[in-house]
């Protein structure tokens, strides 16, 4: 399978080029490669990032799956206002490359309208080191359970937990931090604006972040859904 995807926005434009193979060397594994360009513009910061990586995942039953990427990219931070200079948000160029393994277990029964099952997903990232680059760990897990209610209506609670830090020396750069608000995190705010913020009110993200959705969804179509949510988090 090969893909081309782009997304445009006031604050972000995103092109990426992906190739996979389901069957790697006829075998059970799947591997693939990307190779993408993201322009962000965030309230406190700019960054243009290039980048490629490559991919490994294998099914381990029916309801799990192991996974094993690598990815290196250059990251250019741009128009942080003279004088709101940290140790982890200045102008500049730095190189990442890292290593992630990961581990889903999923046992909805619908990979789009999913009315019940759990999925659970546990990631965490090493970079630098060996590999080159900054220095820092980032780990993760998130959960999400379906239930159906009455008629069709449809009970979702999904929680997520990270944790980042620098080591050797290095502090955590502004863009391998935690953000919330959004429509995929914590809806009903801005876009990347809930956590840590600086005098002036910018985002700065933190080093960790908890978030819980509560939820309930109803079909109108098998493309169409309606919800009614309360959603708590912050970044730390």
């Amino acid at each position: 399978k090969l893909v081309f995807s782009t997304a445009m926005s006031s604050l972000r434009n995103s092109y990426n080029l992906s190739y996979t193979e389901p069957r790697l060397f006829d075998s059970e594994v799947l591997g693939g490669a990307d190779i993408f360009r993201r322009q962000m513009n965030y309230f406190s910061f700019s960054s243009v990032t290039d980048g490629g990586g490559v991919r490994l995942g294998k099914n381990l039953g029916e309801y799990d799956w192991a996974g094993l990427n690598y990815r290196a990219e250059n990251v250019t931070v741009s128009n942080v206002l003279e004088g709101t200079e940290t140790p982890f948000l200045f102008n500049g160029t730095r190189h990442t490359s890292r290593v992630t393994p990961s581990y889903i277990h999923d046992t909805r029964d619908d990979f789009l309208n999913p009315t019940r099952g759990w999925r659970h997903v546990a990631r965490f990232e090493i970079a630098g080191g060996v590999l080159g680059g900054l220095d820092f760990y980032r780990t993760g897990y998130e959960v999400t359970y379906y239930h159906p209610l009455v008629a069709k209506f449809v009970g979702a609670i999904h929680a997520e937990m990270n944790y980042a830090v620098g080591y050797g020396g290095t502090t955590l750069p502004i863009f391998e931090r935690y953000f919330l608000g959004g429509p995929n995190s914590l809806r009903g705010y801005t876009i990347r604006n809930v956590g840590p913020k600086d005098s002036s009110g910018s985002p700065l993200g933190g080093t960790e972040s908890i978030l819980l959705n509560v939820e309930t969804q109803y079909p109108f179509t098998k493309s169409l859904r309606g919800f009614l949510f309360y959603d708590r988090g912050n970044a730390y």
